[in-house]
């Protein structure tokens, strides 16, 4: 409902709890790799607060995660940006959602995230 509302790409996302290990599932913006459209970016910028959203710890600990888009349903392996490919992703997400680019000036001193999610068929791991 979310993205038909703002028109933005939303990802319904369940990962396994970091310290629980109990299913935990939260819409996010998704930003889709235009190179490659089943590959999937999440920034955990958890709207520029001091502390990296709870769904960030948990691809972290358990990268395994399933997603919904629309209809579209998959499982996924996680990975985290660095360097050239978290640049790459941040200005995608900037060029989106514009909201990015204050977020990062709320957060201060804190690096802001970028998990990376790659279709299980894929064979990534």
């Amino acid at each position: 409902m979310t993205g038909i509302l703002t028109g933005l790409p939303v990802l319904v996302l369940t990962t396994t709890g970091a310290k629980s290990g109990l299913p935990r599932t939260n819409p996010l913006l998704v930003i889709r790799d235009p190179q490659n459209p089943d590959v999937l970016a999440l920034i955990a910028s958890n709207w520029g607060q001091a502390h990296h959203p709870a769904w960030y710890f948990n691809l972290k600990a358990n990268p395994c995660a399933s997603g919904v888009i629309g209809k579209q349903v998959g499982s996924y392996i996680a990975h985290e940006t660095q360097g050239d490919e978290y640049n790459r992703y941040w200005n995608l997400a900037c060029e989106i959602y514009p909201g990015y680019a204050l977020y990062k000036e709320r957060a201060g001193e804190r690096h802001i995230p970028i998990m990376i999610l790659v279709p299980e068929s894929a064979g990534v791991n």
